[in-house]
């Protein structure tokens, strides 16, 4: 039988996606030393886009963003959204290559996708 979604269920569905994503991103946040100041925000719409205006409106002083390293195949067919932020932006850009897991993991070390140090 066909599948049929109401909109109220839609957007409890997207409201529990946001709340998975947010919990994500609290526990990369948490993990990080208590001496790094740090702003993290969880946003809607085209990743460049908002990542350089929120960067612009909280005034940061440097956007973290990991990448994943896809080879130039990948690159030349989907792009990347660290490189256009690296291009786009006018403030300084740190990019973190996403390692292993299981190393991630034994080293306690969080990885969070953007996070604004302030």
């Amino acid at each position: 039988p066909p599948h049929v979604a109401v909109p109220g269920s839609l957007l409890a569905a997207a409201a529990s996606v946001d709340d998975i994503y947010a919990a994500i991103l609290r526990d990369a946040v948490d993990s990080l030393p208590s001496d790094i100041g740090v702003e993290s925000r969880l946003a809607r719409g085209r990743p460049t886009q908002r990542i350089l205006e929120i960067a612009h409106e909280s005034g940061c002083d440097l956007v973290v963003m990991g990448f994943h390293g896809h080879g130039r195949l990948h690159h030349a067919l989907m792009g990347s959204v660290s490189d256009s932020v690296l291009l786009g932006s006018n403030r300084p850009v740190l990019l973190m290559r996403a390692g292993d897991r299981a190393a991630a993991d034994d080293s306690n070390a969080g990885s969070p996708a953007a996070a604004y140090a302030s």
